[in-house]
């Protein structure tokens, strides 16, 4: 800008065809002269600060293009000084679309929409002059249309009753249109929000919601997200659902939080649901939850199972407690065969698996069903089997087969797969490396979401929960062999059914009983057991009342007792 100093004028304007080498030479009254070259300038603004003083318009600048659609426009302020304003689409003003009066600051937020790729005229005087200001113009952008958003997270909202849309986008953005369902198959409702705020009121609390969004702006509507759900809660959630799941594969219809979300309904835990996305950009922290589940269906090479950022986010939370469950096939193929050497370390010492073979024996389209191993708390759980195409989800053709490492300890196979000391489950409870409170871990080489038939699922996953929630004074993991050990059983409280587990250090006779609060023997176990390790016994209480028991075992010369609780 051309500044020119000791000039004492009212305020001018003027237009000027500049000339090719033209300047404007300006004498001052104490013989002063200055210069201003002409050669880019069509137009020349004197103003001052006086009380009687024309308005400057400042932002935004005459010609300016892509200006918002609800801009700010802005003016050199007077002292003491109202304005008014007129915005009009047309150069005389003839139809204005703004015309206010009594602005006590020299700003206007345009709050209605204008149009887009259209040129607007402003102007503005101050209330001490009948003057207006030199007129400008400015052109509107054309937004295009947004994108499919991907970073997406549904929490608890701030009121009661509500849930709240985190995203992130770089579209320019006016709302969302909010589908909604109870199944997360038939979207029956839809609200729209303001892009700004996007909160959604009035859900029942405690019931499970699934969502899908739409942005929208003046130029059209983008594709439908992901899948997500949600549970309005009083309380927060403890449970993060995470869908990682991102490959464009055969049959992913990227709403496969619905059985996870089911399942984990059935075992009475509320929750909180993300897309991987959504945490790599800080939407949401795991370290808020006591629990993770990780979706990867059949992610794979295509598109990485756990990014470096991904991968820093899961050790934080297992190195502070957390407890983290993982399904999906390919993950010890991607991270371990595939994978580099950060991959491998994370693969070893955090998941607790390595690579034993791209499916049993290597063949594809083949293994579908597992079974339990003795010697954990997963033992006398029901055999399933996961989809082969035909069962509603999609054909997990290469399901992964795990070696146990750094002591994780295997508690399913592959059933009729004999091969020693391979696993299609892993489980892991302890310090992990750098940590300063035991974590605990799942993680299976087929996705949760293709078990059938939905019962075992929903059994499995309450078993998940259960031994995630069960506070031991003892890794059943990495027991010591030298102690006879009673542990807590779970659940606990209970309505019927319950697990008392047991730690031997060698062979012997047990004896488990049951008496009330008055002494009465209401239930005798005894058993030989030839082998050491971790047991249970299943406890059906259906012909008790609700109160407090206790338990006792007797082995050899060890004795002990613990009490549980009946709900009824």
């Amino acid at each position: 800008m051309k500044v020119i100093k000791s000039l004492i004028l009212l305020s001018l304007f003027f237009r000027i065809l500049p000339v090719s080498g033209s300047e404007m030479v300006i004498s001052l009254k104490n013989g002063d002269t200055d210069s201003l070259s002409l050669n880019d300038i069509i137009s020349v603004y004197f103003a001052d600060s006086s009380f009687n003083a024309i308005v400057r318009l400042s932002e935004p600048f005459n010609g300016a293009a892509n200006i918002p659609l609800t801009p700010i426009l802005k003016w050199r302020g007077i002292p003491g000084q109202e304005y008014e304003l007129m915005l009009s689409d047309k150069s005389d003003f003839s139809t204005p679309i703004i015309n206010i009066c009594g602005l006590d600051s020299n700003y206007y937020q345009v709050t209605d929409t204008l149009q887009s790729h259209t040129t607007y005229y402003w102007k503005v005087r101050s209330s001490n002059t009948y003057e207006w200001s030199a007129t400008w113009q400015f052109t509107t952008y054309t937004p295009a249309p947004p994108g499919k958003i991907y970073s997406l997270a549904i929490v608890n909202g701030g009121l009661p009753n509500s849930l709240e849309i985190r995203f992130k986008s770089d579209d320019d953005l006016e709302q969302l249109i909010v589908l909604l369902s109870s199944d997360g198959l038939t979207f029956d409702d839809t609200v729209q929000v303001e892009a700004s705020s996007p909160i959604i009121s009035g859900v029942e609390a405690g019931k499970m919601v699934f969502i899908k969004i739409n942005a929208a702006n003046s130029a059209g509507t983008g594709p439908v997200s992901e899948t997500l759900v949600g549970t309005p809660m009083n309380t927060h959630p403890k449970v993060m659902i995470i869908n990682g799941f991102d490959r464009a594969s055969d049959g992913n219809s990227y709403n496969f939080i619905r059985q996870h979300a089911t399942a984990l309904a059935y075992a009475n835990q509320s929750f909180e649901s993300a897309s991987n996305d959504a945490l790599t950009d800080g939407l949401i922290s795991l370290v808020d939850y006591e629990i993770i589940d990780i979706i990867l269906g059949e992610e794979s090479t295509v598109d990485e199972t756990f990014s470096d950022a991904e991968q820093d986010s899961v050790e934080k939370f297992l190195q502070t407690g957390g407890k983290l469950f993982v399904s999906g096939s390919e993950i010890a193929w991607d991270l371990d065969y595939k994978g580099s050497r950060s991959d491998k370390s994370f693969c070893h010492n955090f998941l607790k698996i390595g690579y034993a073979a791209d499916a049993p024996n290597n063949q594809s389209n083949t293994w579908y069903a597992v079974e339990a191993l003795t010697g954990t708390m997963f033992s006398d759980l029901p055999g399933f089997s996961f989809d082969n195409g035909s069962h509603g989800t999609y054909n997990v053709d290469w399901p992964d087969v795990f070696s146990a490492a750094d002591e994780g300890k295997g508690f399913l196979k592959y059933k009729n797969h004999n091969a020693g000391n391979v696993y299609s489950g892993v489980l892991y409870e302890g310090m992990f490396p750098g940590g300063t409170t035991p974590g605990k871990l799942v993680i299976t080489g087929f996705p949760f979401e293709t078990i059938y038939p939905v019962e075992n699922r929903n059994i499995f996953m309450r078993r998940i929960i259960e031994f995630f929630e069960h506070i031991s004074d003892i890794d059943n993991a990495t027991a010591p062999l030298t102690e006879y050990r009673l542990l807590q059983n779970y659940p606990n409280p209970f309505n019927n059914c319950t697990i008392i587990p047991f730690h031997l250090p060698k062979a012997n006779d047990v004896t488990i009983s049951v008496y009330d609060l008055l002494g009465r023997q209401i239930y005798n176990y005894n058993e030989k057991y030839p082998a050491p390790g971790y047991h249970q016994i299943n406890f059906n209480g259906y012909n008790l009342s609700s109160g407090e028991y206790l338990y006792t075992m007797k082995s050899g010369s060890y004795r002990a007792v613990k009490k549980f609780c009946i709900i009824k």
